[in-house]
């Protein structure tokens, strides 16, 4: 039996040891670096996230600011006094009996 290979023999061999010794520690600490970028790039992703989420809630604070600006205005379209002013103003209108005065500058 001798000069026979077994696969006993190939177990037990120094080579195979000395590949398990090397390379299992590469391999983990492979996978250790690679677990460590996605956690990092997975926290990067969070910050960013969360950043872009401020700004959305800013926004949406001026656009509601907003929002009730225009509802209270619309609330006064139907003002007499508001419509009375705004002839005045944008029409040159005045109620009848009243005189209109325009004033021109002189050279």
């Amino acid at each position: 039996m001798r000069g026979q290979f077994s696969p006993s023999q190939d177990r037990n061999s120094p080579k195979r040891g000395v590949w398990r010794h090397r390379i299992t520690p590469l391999l983990i600490a492979t996978l250790l670096v690679l677990l460590c970028g996605f956690y990092l790039f997975k926290g990067i992703q969070i910050h960013r996230l969360e950043q872009e989420l401020g700004l959305l809630s800013e926004r949406k604070g001026s656009a509601i600011a907003r929002q009730e600006q225009l509802r209270a205005r619309l609330a006064l379209r139907d003002d007499p006094n508001t419509i009375e002013n705004l002839a005045r103003a944008q029409l040159g209108l005045i109620r009848p009996g009243e005189e209109k005065v325009i004033f021109i500058e002189g050279e």
